[in-house]
């Protein structure tokens, strides 16, 4: 009788054990699950955080635009450059406006808008600007350019620089038949790679003369 009662009272131990066991299991998969959870959406936060920080910073800045009317076009420009609008000019007849100053800009002075927004300026030609310009007794028309410099991608290293990706300072100076004599028509900072481009209203043969860090690094007639 007594051996029958240990039995029974081992099978009840070893019952309790098996149902301690299925509470542990169950237990340690609540845990589990939750644990799985929390990381599952800290990963949903983490690759959002990711996607956004993306677009946002492949999006086109906003920037404000300046007044440039009544200054002269090479000076609204560059100012214009600097906020990295895109420049269009519209050259017309305004006889009581002097030569090469800015009348009106397509978008208003104060406008909040995206970089690399289009911009149209409309350019007095000046009084006289149809007629001949006169050098030596001799006609030359006035005609609009371009003068375009691309900075090497190795330019750090052609002029020695400590650090061959620093920026550099480019200045160009430009001289024609007429208006321009020796004058710098741009001078400001550039990267490896940058194309600059500079318009002008020019008379006869022009020269330009492009500095880097204020050394002469090439010189050649524009055509």
């Amino acid at each position: 009788m007594l051996e029958f009662e240990n039995i029974k009272e081992l099978k009840q131990i070893i019952h309790d054990s098996k149902e301690k066991q299925v509470k542990n299991l169950s237990v340690f998969s609540s845990i589990t699950r939750m644990i799985v959870f929390v990381l599952l959406n800290a990963l949903v936060m983490v690759v959002t955080t990711v996607i956004v920080y993306s677009v946002l910073s492949k999006a086109a800045p906003i920037v404000r635009v300046p007044s440039v009317i009544n200054r002269n076009f090479v000076e609204g420009y560059i100012m214009l450059k600097k906020i990295n609008l895109d420049i269009y000019a519209n050259l017309q007849n305004y006889p009581d406006v002097p030569k090469n100053i800015i009348v009106a800009q397509s978008i208003a002075p104060d406008s909040l808008v995206k970089a690399h927004r289009k911009i149209v300026l409309n350019v007095s030609l000046g009084r006289e600007e149809i007629a001949i310009a006169t050098n030596g007794g001799q006609g030359s028309e006035i005609r609009s350019i371009f003068v375009v410099f691309r900075v090497p991608q190795n330019i750090g290293t052609m002029i020695g620089l400590s650090d061959p990706e620093a920026e550099v300072t480019v200045t160009i100076r430009v001289t024609d038949d007429g208006t321009y004599k020796n004058d710098v028509v741009y001078n400001q900072k550039a990267k490896a790679g940058d194309t600059i481009r500079v318009p002008l209203q020019v008379t006869g043969k022009v020269r330009e003369k492009i500095l880097i860090n204020d050394e002469t690094f090439q010189e050649k007639e524009v055509e």
